[in-house]
């Protein structure tokens, strides 16, 4: 398009300027809020654990059940890599040395476990008074605001034996410290990560004790509840609780209160890789 103006008139510039705006900006507008396509992230998921049927009035059935059919059990790696060498059911894990190196199944003596279906590696707790040791409790604690939910937490409200800093924050940089199983990349799990360890067909605890067996505990997790809708910053993170009927998914305040202190420090886990 061409636009002829005086050049000795304001008036005229003006008015080519405005029509020349108003033919080019409409490209410009669409172009600047194009949105970006959302990213599509792929995680690999446990099956349940499940692996009979069961009816009206019995579980523990032998699969299929002609008057049920199409259970939990009949689908998934429950059903197609039920080996149990390696773990129960689906599970398929791998016992992980103090120094990163591969254990035998039957191994009595290991520090991690390598998820091979997620392909998380975890911590695995002692019963020995040292820095992994089962009974130790943290209170949550991220000053890290990006990640925090708004509110950092308490940092000294766990009980770890002689040791200072009994906070998750803490305790993730002091496990990175010694490369515990060859890495130092160690963090607090989601609670979609620590959830997926849970085998639905058993409690006390609900984990394959096998390869993780102090576990009759509720563990932390990274994820925070969220902010309510009067602006309140986030009080509160999930846990995971492996020791109640089938295991459960709910939340302890972060903040430490004189009336509720018993409740608001519990264990960690920690976990490498995803994400």
């Amino acid at each position: 398009m061409i636009i002829f103006f005086n050049p000795n008139s304001i008036g005229y510039l003006c008015a080519g300027l405005l029509i020349a705006a108003l033919f080019i900006s409409p490209a410009i507008s669409t172009a600047a809020v194009k949105p970006a396509p959302k990213p599509v992230y792929k995680i690999k998921l446990n099956d349940t654990g499940i692996d009979t049927c069961s009816d009206l009035s019995e579980s523990n059935l032998p699969c299929p059940q002609k008057a049920y059919p199409g259970q939990d059990a009949q689908f998934g790696r429950d059903k197609t890599a039920n080996k149990n060498s390696d773990g129960h059911a689906g599970f398929s894990f791998t016992k992980m040395s103090s120094t990163g190196k591969a254990l035998a199944a039957n191994a009595l003596v290991w520090s991690c476990v390598k998820d091979n279906v997620t392909g998380l590696l975890w911590e695995i707790k002692t019963n020995d008074g040292g820095l992994h040791d089962k009974d130790w409790t943290y209170s949550w604690y991220e000053p890290n605001k990006k990640i925090n939910g708004g509110n950092a937490g308490s940092q000294n409200a766990g009980l770890c034996g002689t040791k200072t800093g009994c906070n998750t924050y803490a305790y993730v940089k002091a496990v990175n410290k010694v490369g515990w199983c060859g890495f130092k990349d160690w963090r607090l799990p989601t609670v979609e990560e620590l959830f997926n360890l849970t085998s639905l067909d058993r409690d006390n605890p609900a984990v394959d004790t096998d390869y993780f067996p102090e576990d009759h505990f509720s563990f932390w997790s990274s994820t925070t509840e969220s902010s309510d809708i009067t602006g309140n910053k986030a009080t509160s993170a999930w846990y995971v609780n492996f020791n109640t009927s089938f295991s459960h998914v709910s939340y302890y305040n972060k903040m430490i209160g004189s009336d509720s202190k018993s409740n608001e420090y519990i264990r960690v886990r920690l976990v490498r890789g995803g994400q």
